[in-house]
């Protein structure tokens, strides 16, 4: 009995301090008018701004900041977008910066690499631009034999014709593949460009 006695006695001096703390607390925040409001029960309209929780003594023991605004939401949204591009950026340039160094020793072998896939690409124009030019006196020779027949009041066979629009396929097709060929000759020398100058600053070279 005396225990149970003493049980209650505890939890009733606990509930008390509990009231005792939580009716010493007072909330100061200010409203949207700029207004200043002190009080114990802050009315539910108070939890929209930021609220200072006061002890007995006036000190500023807690603060409760006002909920965000969908704007600031958003913003934090955004910078947490750009955090996240910038650490896979960072981590992507880390990557390739690991593969040039296990890659090159030097840069005279950067140059030698770059000029050896240039002078790949090279030949390779060189067989496009001969290609090109058998097809274009092909076509040339055709397109003669044709407006002969023509002068001289026949019909232009049909196989003639069908060779005519082959042969100008082909040479488009191999003037389109030439001008790639070209253009992957200056995306290698800008890419090797900007490799060797990436390169010397790891290197730490003037």
């Amino acid at each position: 009995m005396m225990r149970k006695l003493f049980t209650f006695a505890l939890l009733a001096c606990a509930l008390l301090a509990a009231a005792s703390a939580q009716a010493g607390k007072v909330y100061k925040w200010v409203d949207k008018d700029g207004n200043v409001h002190y009080s114990n029960t802050p009315p539910p309209e108070a939890s929209q701004q930021e609220r200072q929780v006061l002890d007995e003594h006036g000190n500023v023991t807690e603060v409760l900041r006002a909920p965000k605004t969908p704007e600031e939401i958003e913003a934090e949204r955004k910078a947490q977008e750009q955090r996240e591009r910038e650490r896979q950026l960072a981590e992507q340039q880390a990557a390739r910066d690991r593969m040039l160094l296990e890659t090159y020793t030097s840069v005279r072998d950067m140059e030698r690499d770059r000029d050896g896939r240039l002078a790949a690409i090279d030949a390779q124009i060189r067989v496009i631009g001969n290609a090109i030019g058998s097809l274009e006196a092909q076509l040339a020779s055709m397109e003669q034999q044709k407006q002969q027949i023509q002068a001289n009041g026949r019909p232009v066979p049909e196989d003639l014709e069908k060779r005519i629009v082959n042969t100008r396929e082909e040479l488009l097709k191999n003037q389109k593949s030439l001008l790639e060929r070209k253009n992957d000759q200056d995306e290698l020398r800008e890419r090797f460009e900007t490799q060797i100058r990436r390169f010397k600053e790891l290197k730490g070279l003037q």
